[in-house]
């Protein structure tokens, strides 16, 4: 529990501020307002069907809202479903394959030294997914976190 004393007292807002996996709003935006910055923001909002995730009564999906905002500068939209691998038995929502997660970043202008900050309108709800696909799943190697409180923050 020493380990997780000094995790839970760690600062988000770190140097580099991305190395624990999460930022504040307050970091982003101090990083934003640099000229220099090259962290690429990706809106990472997915819905669950019929649960307290599910899309907004007349939404036309995540991808919809993203484009008619509220959303954060710069961000773009990554569609979790539009590269899920199919899955022999039907699952939903599986990890793409190598080939569709690499054209999913390049669209999203991410190469492998892009610094990448996820968020979506829940809080905290799908972009951890999205962090977990980039950092764990695909060994991305620069600085990956989810912003803390998402777009509602």
């Amino acid at each position: 529990p020493l380990a997780l004393q000094r995790a839970a007292s760690a600062s988000p807002s770190s140097p580099s501020g991305m190395e624990r996996g999460l930022v504040s709003c307050q970091w982003l935006q101090a990083e934003l307002a640099g000229s220099q910055s090259d962290v690429r923001i990706v809106d990472g909002t997915w819905y669950l069907p019929n649960s307290p995730f599910a899309a907004p009564e007349g939404s036309a999906g995540a991808e919809a809202e993203h484009l008619a905002g509220p959303r954060l500068p710069g961000a773009r939209f990554f569609d979790v479903d539009a590269v899920a691998l199919p899955h022999p038995l039907g699952l939903p929502h599986m990890l793409p394959d190598v080939e569709a997660f690499a054209a999913a970043m390049a669209a999203l202008g991410i190469e492998p030294s892009s610094r990448v900050v996820i968020y979506d309108r829940h809080g905290m709800f799908s972009a951890p997914r999205i962090w977990y696909t980039l950092k764990v799943a695909f060994g991305h190697t620069a600085d990956v976190a989810v912003l803390n409180g998402g777009l509602p923050r």
